[in-house]
């Protein structure tokens, strides 16, 4: 499934030495109040820190990280609140993190819902404005096993809350995590070193995750709402009584009439417009922001727990970056930088009549999202869906693609959720 959480945070981890390094003597109260996930208390021990030295570039990554992080409890917060629940099998990006259950959900409306993401993307855009006054060295040392979150709003992060366990739950396998059951004290520390780069890489994140939550936002879901929302939430606003009777996420004839309902209702008219234009903007500014992280990374002379490795560097990821690797990431970069700004366009995938010589033969991405339009999912599988964005120009290679599956021993994406 795809969760802001599971993608920013959950990566296969492996465990840091058991004696973890100390925080910075400044940021010591930071880490305690994030083992309590006390958000606010290490907002204010920071913003106190920068009221007193402004270029604090340490206090200013870990404001950006605890930003980050509020926006992403916050809107679990909203989930729990009113009893999230994705049956749709995570196929909804932003539909479900897995919060603790609450046994009186509240009603939710469909603007409740689009509100919840817009504060969502205004959290990413804090963040980001933080990241971007850092113009110095970042050294910053996070315990990621010691994280807690309060994902229910109860105003306590309890052992459930812990990040690892979250993820654990939402069914993504650790190697970090080695605590065995045991307690969160008695578990090893997986202590992970952030650095300069690492605040371009969650500023990549920020605009990639608000892209996917401009382009929703650009679309009106209403009608989807108005029919699916039970596959979402407990008590949504809008949908026919006899369709929130049926409960548990088993199969039956009910449940397997909502999936086929759930891609048929995918016929969302514009609302916003401009938000897609912002969405390519921020896609844009992941790649600048991928490839200044990786100027930085190659730059270093350390290799201490590194969160992203270059190629002579170790990390607490269990991920390995060979300059090959390097070299492909930024290959790929170019590839979808061109692909955004048109000049290279996506193979169209239906067989064009024989004969036709000069005819369209790719989707120009650009103008999809310049030129808005009405998005149905069935008619852009069947083709003429992309029929207003066909053009004839170069295409973008899949040997391209294929060089990095190969680069990636067939896990492209996989490494993709994690390098950016």
């Amino acid at each position: 499934m795809f969760s802001p959480l599971a993608l920013c945070l959950a990566l296969p981890l492996v465990a840091a030495p058991d004696e973890p390094s100390p925080p910075a003597a400044g940021l010591a109260p930071v880490a305690a109040f994030l083992a309590e996930g006390n958000l606010a208390g290490a907002e204010a021990a920071l913003n106190k820190t920068l009221k007193t030295d402004p270029g604090d570039d340490d206090a200013l990554f870990s404001l950006g990280v605890v930003k980050f992080l509020g926006g992403i409890e916050e809107f679990a917060q909203f989930l729990s609140a009113h009893g999230s629940g994705d049956r749709l099998g995570g196929m909804l990006p932003f539909a479900r993190l897995p919060v603790p259950a609450n046994a009186d959900p509240q009603p939710v409306s469909y603007e409740q819902w689009r509100k919840a993401r817009i504060d969502l993307i205004a959290a990413f855009d804090e963040a980001d404005a933080v990241l971007a006054k850092i113009d110095g060295p970042v050294d910053v040392k996070i315990d990621l096993a010691a994280l807690r979150l309060d994902l229910n709003g109860d105003g306590t992060a309890g052992e459930a809350e812990r990040v690892l366990s979250l993820l654990g739950a939402g069914g993504l396998r650790l190697e970090g995590d080695r605590s065995g059951g045991r307690r969160p004290s008695e578990a090893p520390a997986i202590v992970t070193h952030f650095d300069r780069a690492d605040a371009e890489w969650l500023r990549g994140y920020c605009d990639l995750l608000s892209a996917i939550l401009e382009t929703m936002l650009a679309h009106d879901a209403e009608n989807w709402w108005n029919h699916c929302a039970h596959l979402l939430f407990a008590q949504p606003e809008g949908v026919p009584g006899y369709l929130l009777t049926e409960t548990g996420d088993g199969f039956s004839p009910g449940r397997l009439s909502d999936i086929i309902a759930a891609i048929h209702h995918v016929n969302f008219p514009v609302r916003e417009p401009e938000r897609m234009g912002k969405a390519r903007e921020r896609l844009l500014g992941m790649i600048g922001h991928s490839r200044a992280m990786w100027d930085l990374i190659l730059a270093e002379e350390d290799g201490e727990r590194e969160w992203i490795p270059g190629p002579h560097q170790t990390s607490s990821t269990g991920v390995t970056m060979s300059q090959e690797r390097v070299d492909g990431w930024r290959e790929f970069l170019a590839e979808a930088e061109d692909l955004l700004n048109g000049e290279k366009l996506v193979p169209f995938w239906r067989t064009q009549p024989a004969g036709l010589a000069d005819a369209p033969n790719g989707v120009n991405l650009r103008r999809v999202f310049e030129e808005p339009r009405r998005f149905d999912l069935v008619e852009w599988v069947q083709g003429p869906g992309a029929a207003p964005f066909l053009e004839r120009g170069e295409l973008t290679s899949p040997a391209v693609w294929n060089r990095l599956q190969r680069l990636f021993n067939g896990n492209f994406f996989g490494f993709a959720v994690l390098i950016n």
